[in-house]
Parts: structure tokens; sequence; C-alpha cells
């Protein structure tokens, strides 16, 4: 028994329109489609009739890219509340968006920067005095600094006390 030959020429299914058929070795009709973003497609006939091929593949990255936007901001179905740990084990917070995506920070350097009322300089670091990455109370943080002077005589030794002194308790002077 011989299958009846259905013309798909010009006929619309999701995205695609039919432009010509395309016999394989085996028998089985494909279709050469367009998008409706322009690309080509060769298709197996059966898919685009029971609506497995809806596009070129552009829906599936357009449905991606929008569950990826819902998830990343407050008023998507999976927002649980901007915190997540990093692959060190750090919890982070989300501060919003940034380059395309959800940007987050450090949650001990956030708290590090709240108490000191200023940004961190570059030469600071956040240290957890109990070892637990995930303790963020200010009581448990420690500011470093990895700064130094460039020499070892007694006057560069001063001149770097007193730049201490004057960023950090200049009370102290």
């Amino acid at each position: 028994m011989h299958k009846k030959f259905i013309d798909m020429i010009g006929q619309r299914f999701g995205r695609l329109v039919v432009i010509k058929q395309i016999k394989s070795k085996n028998g089985h009709s494909f279709w050469l489609c367009k998008c409706d973003c322009v690309n080509e497609k060769i298709i197996r006939g059966t898919f685009l009739r029971n609506g497995n091929t809806k596009s070129c593949g552009c829906l599936a990255r357009e449905l991606a890219s929008q569950r990826g936007r819902e998830n990343a901001g407050s008023d998507g179905p999976n927002w649980k509340g901007g915190k997540r740990t990093s692959k060190n084990g750090y919890i982070m917070i989300y501060i919003g968006r940034g380059k395309g995506r959800g940007k987050y920070q450090f949650e001990h350097i956030l708290i590090m920067e709240q108490y000191l009322n200023r940004k961190l300089l570059k030469h600071e670091t956040i240290h957890h005095k109990n070892g637990i990455k995930k303790d963020n109370r200010i009581e448990n943080l420690e500011l470093w600094s990895h700064s130094h002077p460039s020499g070892q005589k007694i006057e560069d030794k001063i001149k770097f006390a007193m730049e201490i002194l004057k960023q950090y308790a200049p009370n102290k002077l």
C-alpha cells in the first residue's frame, strides 16, 4: 500500500512556510521551509504536520531567553529573594541588572561596605574570623589590607605608617 502524497508547498506551519519538496533516498519527504526570521531549514513532513516543528529553532531560543529574564528578576516566578551561593561557598546578593543579566555581589563585602559607609579599596579584603563563609554577621567579619611599602627603609616604613593612620585612624595622628 502506497501512502498518498500530500503537497505542502505554500502551507504555513507555525513560523515556517514550505518552499519546496526534497525527496530522500529512502522515500521520505523532506521540505525546505522558510522561517519568519528569514532562516531556511529542511524538515521532515511528518514533523511539520504533527506540530513537532514550528520554527527553524528561533522560537525555542526566544522562549528560553524569556524564561531566563523571568528567573533573573524579582517579578519572575522562580524568584528566591535574590540570594544564591557561589561555587566557593559565599552568599551572593542580587543587586540589579548588569550587562544583560542579573548582577550579584558577595554579601560579606556589601555588609562591610555598609558598616564602613564606603566602598572597599583595591587592596582591602574581608576575612571571616570563624572560617564560616556564610556567617556574615559584622562581628564575624574583619577588614584586611594587602598593601605594603615598596621599601624597607625606616623612612619608608614611617611614611607607610602615616598613610595607614590617615586612612584608618586619623584621630590617632
